[in-house]
């Protein structure tokens, strides 16, 4: 029986870290995708193309977060 728990509590330990390491993966791409916009030569871009690229990176300040029944974040 303590055989069986082991398992069982290994198993659902293997699925929390999967959602876990991805939900991290993600938060992390999002903060990537955020220091990308900004490094590029966005300077030299013209007018039209230098707003939409200012309001993109407003709209990605915030990293992306899996949360677990909207209470929970999957990441860290």
């Amino acid at each position: 029986e303590c055989l069986s728990m082991i398992s069982y509590i290994n198993c659902i330990l293997i699925q929390v870290f999967l959602y876990c390491y991805f939900g991290n993966k993600l938060a992390y791409e999002s903060n990537m995708l955020m220091e990308s916009a900004y490094a590029a030569e966005w300077l030299d871009f013209p007018v039209k193309l230098r707003r939409i690229l200012i309001i993109f990176m407003e709209r990605i300040k915030y990293p992306i977060q899996p949360m677990a029944g909207f209470i929970v974040p999957l990441s860290n």
